[in-house]
């Protein structure tokens, strides 16, 4: 019986062994955050302007109207660029390049550039990131950065 699993155990320890040989960690330099646009980034590109500060009395009076609160749309504005900040420290943490585009402005130039891209949003920023990559070995993380809504 004491045989069998010595033998037994060699043969795992052999397998682990070739599994180390064949691990290549993967390491990237470059990265790609694509981000989803929030809510009230959007509602402001809609009028022409860029999202800059939460000062637009007019605008946000009017988004009171068409949604149940303009306060929680800044909320859920300021927590995506936390996930976004908190997604870049990592990065840069881990000594690695990276730039921050907003779903409708990723292109192919971005996927070429990056060597990894991270979706951060939901489902369609995920499959907008995804669709553009051909390459199997160009890694595609999903970071969902509003599960609720």
């Amino acid at each position: 019986m004491k045989i069998k699993n010595d033998e037994k155990q060699k043969s795992i320890n052999e397998k682990n062994e070739i599994r180390k040989d064949n691990f290549n960690p993967f390491k990237p330099k470059r990265a790609v955050i694509v981000s989803k646009s929030s809510l009230l980034e959007y509602e402001f590109e809609k009028l022409g302007k860029p999202f800059k500060s939460f000062d637009d009395q007019q605008l946000i009076t009017q988004l009171g109207k068409k949604y149940s609160s303009a306060v929680d749309l800044k909320q859920r504005h300021d927590q995506q660029q936390q996930y976004i900040a908190s997604i870049s420290k990592e990065l840069e943490r881990h000594n690695i390049e990276y730039r921050v585009v907003k779903r409708r402005q990723y292109s192919d130039e971005f996927v070429d550039w990056g060597d990894l891209i991270i979706s951060a949003g939901g489902d369609g920023t995920f499959l907008t990131a995804a669709k553009r990559v051909i390459n199997s070995n160009k890694p595609v993380i999903g970071i969902n950065t509003d599960p609720i809504g």
